[in-house]
């Protein structure tokens, strides 16, 4: 059996672990070399969850707290998910490589994907707020506990301090 990262192992039955061979995600070897800047807003990668009128008022907190906008990535699964927020918040090109999106931005919030890996390898400061998916980042030391300002803020002083815990996540999960 192949699978991605040395954790994934673990989601195999005991008797399987001697064949399974955890392999890295080959995208995130190139990231490397992409550039970066900071352009000076916050990106959020939509999931399914948390529900619109739930992130209205944290991304509203967000944007007066930080002192940046807020742009919205849609998940490509469900694009009309969050177009309730379309009034208050500016949405990115659904189009445009999430990759450069990452690369923009001056930090990342999401709940859980693949993509907050993605802006991890670019060392950009991402925050992970509570879901079913944070089961996938054990040891990361961004993660927030709700979904208030303040505990997102604190996750990120802690994503931007994390040098050494954030390596170890990064060797131990990908």
């Amino acid at each position: 059996f192949l699978c991605f990262g040395r954790r994934h192992v673990l989601n195999f039955e005991p008797r399987h672990w001697p064949h399974v061979l955890p392999v890295g995600l080959p995208k995130l070897d190139a990231l490397a070399e992409q550039p970066t800047s900071d352009g000076g807003f916050i990106l959020f990668l939509a999931q399914t969850s948390p529900a619109p009128p739930i992130l209205r008022g944290l991304l509203l907190d967000l944007q007066r707290e930080a002192g940046l906008p807020v742009r919205i990535r849609r998940h490509p699964a469900h694009p009309e998910l969050f177009d309730a927020l379309g009034d208050a918040f500016e949405f990115t090109a659904d189009a445009q490589d999430p990759v450069l999106q990452m690369a923009e931005c001056t930090w990342m919030l999401t709940t859980h994907s693949t993509a907050a890996l993605e802006a991890i390898m670019l060392h950009k400061p991402v925050v992970v707020m509570p879901s079913f998916g944070t089961a996938d980042f054990p040891g990361y030391p961004a993660l927030a506990t709700d979904f208030t300002a303040d505990k997102v803020l604190g996750a990120l002083a802690r994503a931007r301090k994390g040098g050494a815990a954030i390596e170890r996540f990064l060797l131990d999960n990908c």
